[in-house]
């Protein structure tokens, strides 16, 4: 599991986040796996957990 962890500030973006690129990762773990990522959103900070998959079987 890789886990990345950014608190949040007190300063409101200008930008609004449409989330796209979430949208994507979780099309694309969808397609690759079962397996699900987990996202944490709270006022003090935003968390993502996303499972290592392996792509190539060992031998």
């Amino acid at each position: 599991m890789l886990k990345v962890i950014n608190t949040k500030s007190a300063i409101i973006s200008k930008n609004e986040s449409f989330e796209t690129g979430l949208k994507n990762l979780k099309a694309r773990y969808k397609l690759l796996s079962d397996k699900t990522i987990i996202i944490i959103n709270t006022d003090k900070e935003y968390s993502i957990s996303i499972p290592i998959i392996n792509l190539i079987e060992d031998n």
